[in-house]
């Protein structure tokens, strides 16, 4: 009779490559970063949109855009704001500042809050010529959209209706007739 192997793995192989696998992996420099100093603001970590930013960032940084205020961390969040679209979670995990520090900022800085402004309508003005080009591509959802925002004045305007019982005109609430009648109801229980 022919002997036959055992290719099952004992358990000591078994265990090893168990704990083997839980070993714990070294962080990357990006799931690390520090976040700008806001006293109660955890560790974030970084998501792949606001790590496309922050490499774009850089960029940006280095080159004479928004060079108009003098505080290099505010000229890194205006670039990242630029960057992000005006979104300001992912503008303040790529220029690494705080979410508190760049509403502080705005309070404060009259300069800075203009440029804030300024980046918000040039956000506007990036996503309407990209729903100017869906509608020169015959998009009939985004045309649609477009005539109900801004083709009010022309009618393109959904409405509702509201009309009383049996399509009677609606009547004002009188607080005074419904304050008599409750009182009626419960002196007459």
């Amino acid at each position: 009779m022919k002997a036959v192997k055992n290719t099952r793995p004992n358990k000591a192989a078994q265990q090893k490559k168990r704990k083997a696998g839980k070993k714990k992996q070294q962080p990357t420099a990006t799931d690390t970063e520090q976040t700008h100093t806001d006293t109660n603001k955890p560790e974030v970590k970084h998501d792949a949109y606001a790590l496309s930013i922050q490499t774009k960032l850089q960029e940006l940084i280095s080159s004479d855009a928004y060079g108009q205020t003098e505080h290099p961390q505010k000229r890194k969040m205006l670039c990242a704001l630029v960057l992000s679209l005006g979104v300001v979670t992912a503008a303040c995990e790529a220029s690494n500042t705080g979410r508190t520090t760049h509403y502080e900022w705005i309070t404060n800085d009259p300069e800075y809050a203009k440029l804030v402004k300024d980046i918000d309508n040039i956000t506007i003005d990036f996503v309407e010529g990209k729903l100017l080009g869906l509608i020169n591509k015959g998009d009939t959802i985004a045309t649609i959209f477009f005539l109900k925002t801004r083709g009010k004045k022309r009618g393109y305007v959904e409405r509702t209706e509201l009309t009383g019982a049996e399509g009677e005109p609606l009547r004002a609430f009188d607080w005074d007739e419904l304050y008599a009648a409750a009182k009626r109801n419960t002196t007459q229980q």
